[in-house]
Order: C-alpha cells, then structure tokens, then sequence
C-alpha cells in the first residue's frame, strides 16, 4: 500500500493490499479502496469509486456530474 504525499483518510477506512493512492486524495468515512487512484481524487463508497476532485490550485471541490 502507498499513500500519496497530501492524502486525507477519514475514520474507518480500508485499504486493500496492492493499491497505490495518487497525491492530494480525500477518502471518505468508512470506504474500502480495492484500486489505485489518481491524484486530487475524491473516493467513497464500498468498494471506493471516484465521486468528484480537486482543483489543485484553488483547492476548490468538484463533484462528478457538476458542472
């Protein structure tokens, strides 16, 4: 497991053997990331899935399906 410089995991989160977490990720409460990730991805659910990102400049949140 790695665990991208910058990365945020909140309380009861797994991560599965084999996965790389991309720079800057925010990991909601209670997900189970079984792949890698890119950087400035927002994951949730169980397994995780990409549910939005950050701008890395602003830092601003961008949820998917937003436009």
């Amino acid at each position: 497991i790695r665990i991208g410089e910058g990365s945020w995991l909140a309380s009861g989160v797994t991560v599965t053997g084999g996965v790389k977490l991309g720079r800057c990720n925010l990991v909601c409460a209670n997900s189970v990331v079984t792949k890698s990730t890119p950087d400035y991805a927002i994951m949730a659910g169980t397994p995780a899935r990409q549910v939005g990102s950050i701008d890395p400049e602003s830092g601003a949140y961008r949820w998917n399906g937003e436009e």
